[in-house]
């Protein structure tokens, strides 16, 4: 199955505090707490063409970005893809 973000809203007060980042990696971590049980592989959502906090977020987790039209980015990614790089993130370095 495949999930589809419609928003993810930090307060523009709040932006490079790493709120998003924590948002993502919450979720992300254990996606079927928030999905009803279902356990997605595939991962789209539209990022603003302007928003670029929001189109590092998605290119940090593993997203990537087509220009599908003139407003908005499509940004898709693998579930799998996304916990190997929050296990990286969380990884003690060596």
């Amino acid at each position: 199955p495949s999930m589809f973000l419609q928003y993810i809203v930090v307060n523009p007060k709040y932006k490079s505090q790493g709120y998003g980042k924590e948002i993502f990696t919450k979720f992300f971590s254990s996606p079927r707490k928030h999905t009803g049980g279902v356990s997605p592989r595939d991962v789209f959502a539209y990022v603003d063409r302007n928003n670029f906090y929001s189109q590092k977020l998605f290119l940090d987790f593993g997203f990537s970005l087509d220009a599908a039209n003139s407003q908005f980015f499509k940004a898709g990614a693998i579930l799998p893809e996304i916990q190997k790089r929050i296990q990286n993130q969380n990884a003690p370095n060596a």
